[in-house]
């Protein structure tokens, strides 16, 4: 795949994303796609942040992004959602999400899992911190081949109120 062909999936899904958030009633007029993290918490009153990870006909070799939240955190959810591009076989893209307590320096594994890398395929999750105070999220998103496909990984998390 071209770097033009992986650039036009990529706007294909940031495409996706924004016609999500302005289905949800979010105004993005003039927002960047670095911005949208900001406009998808104000679908829940504040107090989130958003990770997003790309991938595209990258076999097994997981894109990893690491945030940085230190904070107590309430609940941490996520969305996998799959832009597919020119490829009819059946497949999966697979996410891992980690948490460490220690500045990144250990995780720990808090959910694994697939979706069928199908058009328009969305899978969603949560899990409940209970106050637990994370100082990094680590997120890999990988293509279980090598066919074409492009994926996306959002993953909110909810801090502790004050």
């Amino acid at each position: 795949m071209t770097v033009q062909e992986k650039m036009a999936q990529l706007q294909a899904v940031k495409s996706d994303i924004k016609q999500a958030l302005i289905a949800k009633g979010v105004d993005v007029t003039d927002v960047p796609f670095t911005g949208y993290g900001e406009k998808v918490a104000e679908l829940s009153g504040g107090g989130q942040t958003f990770v997003s990870v790309i991938t595209s006909g990258n076999a097994n070799t997981p894109t990893p992004l690491i945030k940085e939240c230190n904070c107590a955190l309430n609940r941490v959810v996520w969305c996998l959602y799959i832009q597919k591009g020119g490829d009819d076989r059946s497949f999966y893209h697979y996410c891992r999400i980690s948490t460490s307590t220690d500045n990144g320096s250990t995780y720990k594994e808090a959910y694994y899992g697939s979706i069928q890398a199908v058009n328009g395929a969305v899978s969603t999750g949560s899990f409940n911190p209970e106050g637990m105070i994370y100082t990094h999220i680590k997120v890999e998103i990988w293509n279980g081949t090598v066919y074409n496909c492009a994926g996306c990984a959002i993953v909110y998390y909810e801090k502790v109120a004050n």
